[in-house]
């Protein structure tokens, strides 16, 4: 039997996810984008930033996986933040934090409570406008992100981890 040679983990491109949401509400048929386009828009631009935070969580605790054993902790790592946590922990540290890292938890912190409208209010109606502000929230988040220091990716991991700064 041959041994499978080594895969390190491939998590969801944010950028990927965000242009898929904007291609979904700018590029629709005629008549615009539905209401669930629009909703599922503003989910998927949060689930981006979430998805590039927690990939930013392994890699500062773990590096770049480079065997089967540092994969599962990478892997551990990127499942282990929770949506609610974070944010609350986020809002209680937000003055311990770097002006870097205080941007991209109010970028964070406000996609998730869009999100959680889009998701879970029946009764609101979003515009493509709604959408197109939380695509752009989102890409800035993502740049805000990219251009962090190390440290400052620390102290944003500690917190919505552990709720320390």
């Amino acid at each position: 039997m041959t041994a499978c040679p080594f895969q390190p983990p491939s998590p969801l491109d944010p950028t990927v996810l965000i242009d898929s949401a904007d291609h979904a509400v700018n590029n629709a048929p005629a008549g615009g984008p539905s209401r669930e386009v629009i909703h599922r828009a503003i989910s998927t631009a949060y689930y981006a930033v979430f998805h590039a935070v927690n990939a930013s969580n392994a890699d500062i605790q773990h590096g770049t996986p480079t065997n089967a054993a540092t994969a599962s902790a990478w892997t551990s790592t990127y499942r282990r933040m929770r949506h609610g946590f974070a944010t609350r922990s986020l809002r209680r540290h937000l003055f311990h934090l770097t002006q870097d890292a205080r941007l991209l938890a109010n970028h964070f912190t406000n996609l998730k409570t869009a999100r959680e409208t889009a998701d879970y209010d029946p009764n609101r109606l979003l515009t493509i406008g709604d959408a197109n502000y939380w695509i752009g929230e989102a890409r800035a988040a993502l740049s805000v992100l990219q251009t962090m220091t190390a440290t400052d990716r620390q102290s944003f991991c500690n917190i919505t981890l552990t709720g320390t700064p």
